[in-house]
């Protein structure tokens, strides 16, 4: 079958063009179509009961929100009161370990615990608070066990010296840092401890040169010290034994303490050492005093 010749007219194209289920003027509105002109296109305004209705939608869905979030709050509290007051969960086994200084009665009476507390109103960081706060204490662990068990380990700072700090008395760490007062009725003999203005940076070296005393092999020990005393000069002064004072400069501490070794040595063995007042090492030079040169 043939085909029909195409017109080549103009008015046959329009015609064409045209053709369609709709008159012209007559299209069907594309509802998929959505016109953002407003009133500028002739396109009517929302009214103002109608913008009411979207507002009073949006305060609905916002209040109805907000009464959940209400309820919700409303039954976890219910809830962790519940938890918190059940004597499941009451303190049974309360343990304080590694304490020595401390008592343990202290140490609950510090933290507010007690037995039948429930477990879940302990607040661990609150106690952790109260431990830092506790110069006795170096270190500490904690540890809940629920239901009803609490464990408690803690490490004290070991008192070495004494010190005056305003008249008044107090235990210090191996490097002289105050502890606690001491109260007459906990009180240790200890050495005294002077750290003169000026000699504050030689206390980090404390341990390290009571350390070098015994590695030495040199006979003073640490227990059987009175006092010692680090002066600004750079001098370590001791007094050991009631009756003999040995000073030791700390530049070329090894070297020092090498000669004050062979010091004690000589002496020991001439059998001196009893009538010696005082022995002073420094740089090379080395002095002995006699109690009999007093």
């Amino acid at each position: 079958m043939g085909m029909k010749p195409f017109s080549g007219s103009a008015q046959a194209r329009v015609k064409t063009l045209n053709k369609g289920p709709f008159p012209p003027g007559k299209e069907k509105a594309n509802r998929y179509r959505q016109d953002f002109g407003g009133a500028k296109n002739g396109s009517p305004r929302p009214s103002g009961l109608a913008a009411m209705i979207v507002f009073l939608r949006y305060a609905a869905g916002v209040s109805g929100l907000a009464l959940i979030f209400a309820g919700l709050g409303i039954i976890l509290t219910h809830g962790y009161n519940f938890f918190v007051t059940s004597p499941y969960f009451a303190l049974k086994y309360i343990e304080i370990a590694g304490n020595k200084r401390l008592d343990a009665s202290e140490i609950l009476k510090d933290l507010g615990l007690y037995t039948g507390k429930s477990a879940l109103a302990v607040s661990m960081a609150e106690m952790e608070a109260v431990l830092l706060n506790n110069r006795w204490i170096a270190e500490f662990t904690i540890k809940r066990v629920l239901p009803d068990r609490l464990t408690i380990f803690v490490r004290e700072r070991s008192p070495e010296y004494l010190v005056n700090r305003e008249g008044v008395l107090y235990y210090a760490d191996l490097h002289g840092a105050p502890i606690k007062p001491a109260l007459a009725g906990d009180f240790s003999s200890l050495p005294a401890l002077e750290i003169e203005k000026g000699a504050e940076e030689f206390a980090a070296r404390l341990p390290e040169l009571i350390k070098g005393f015994k590695a030495a092999d040199v006979p003073l020990d640490s227990a059987a010290l009175d006092w010692l005393r680090l002066s600004a000069s750079g001098l370590l002064e001791l007094k050991a034994n009631s009756y003999l004072r040995v000073v030791v400069g700390l530049d070329e501490w090894d070297s020092n303490l090498e000669h004050l070794r062979q010091v004690f040595a000589d002496l020991s063995r001439r059998g001196e050492l009893r009538d010696t007042a005082e022995i002073r090492v420094q740089g090379s030079n080395a002095w002995v005093l006699r109690k009999t040169d007093i």
